[in-house]
């Protein structure tokens, strides 16, 4: 895993319809860095990246995002996955996800997607729906005497 001075990605889209994706830090002020395309693993989109939807753009942003959240051998395990339950969900215009939520995702791939953070205090976060813990209770209830 790269060692990370970033704690968040941020998507924008231009007026020109122009995707870029940032990594930005919290903890160095006012850093923010053009995440790599990682055309090295696999290429999809040599153009660039793109969400919201399941194409070769996605797909890219899938890879690039979990390569710099984990490691490449997991990148490559799980970026179509992660497009699907996450990347193809993302808003058009603008988005920003935690990389401890796409860690924390990796951890326990989930066809479940995003979500927005209710409480958060900077619109626009979104994070991976946690597995429901119902039907853990269900089996255990169900166990019971």
């Amino acid at each position: 895993m790269m060692e990370m001075q970033h704690d968040k990605f941020h998507g924008y889209r231009l007026s020109n319809g122009e995707c870029f994706v940032s990594l930005i830090s919290t903890y160095i002020r006012k850093t923010q860095y053009e995440l790599p395309l990682r055309l090295d693993l696999r290429e999809h989109s040599p153009t660039g990246f793109e969400w919201g939807y399941g194409g070769s753009g996605p797909s890219q942003l899938a890879l690039a995002m979990l390569a710099y959240a984990t490691d490449d051998e997991t990148a490559l395990d799980l970026y179509q996955l992660f497009k699907q339950a996450c990347v193809s969900r993302l808003p058009a215009s603008r988005w920003k996800v935690r990389i401890d939520d796409v860690r924390n995702w990796a951890a326990d791939p989930s066809p479940r997607g995003w979500r927005s953070y209710p409480r958060s205090r900077e619109k626009g976060y979104f994070a991976v729906i946690p597995p429901s813990n119902n039907n853990q209770k269900e089996k255990t209830d169900e166990q019971k005497p």
